[in-house]
């Protein structure tokens, strides 16, 4: 197959997220799903890894409901938080975990969360 033949890589793809993401009080980006969240944090600039860091938290106990091992490779590293989220938006949804909440109900979820961190660190 001749390149010019190959359809573009981007082709079909969403360019912008759209779910509903929310920044904290902290920068930190949430997406919520249905037994899991995704937050991505900026890395210190020295790192070359990445800019971004993504990481996922469970919000099961059930391992029927989500099944995540190291092969699923979190945390993962991003260099661009467009990117980071539209990979993060396709592996929610790819898992089953995709969920398009309301940006008061996604602010709730953030406040319990950060709250619950904030209180375990105490």
């Amino acid at each position: 197959m001749d390149r010019t033949d190959q359809p573009a890589a981007d082709q079909g793809r969403a360019s912008t997220p759209r779910l509903t993401w929310i920044q904290d009080a902290y920068g930190v980006h949430w997406l919520h799903g249905r037994h899991c969240a995704i937050w991505i944090v900026k890395r210190p600039a020295y790192c070359d890894r990445g800019n971004l860091l993504a990481h996922l938290e469970l919000r099961t106990t059930d391992p029927r409901q989500l099944q995540i091992d190291a092969a699923d490779g979190w945390p993962r590293y991003f260099f661009d938080l467009d990117r980071a989220k539209l990979e993060c938006e396709a592996w929610m949804t790819k898992r089953g975990q995709a969920i398009d909440l309301s940006k008061s109900q996604a602010r709730r979820r953030t406040a319990m969360v950060t709250s619950d961190k904030t209180e375990g660190n105490s």
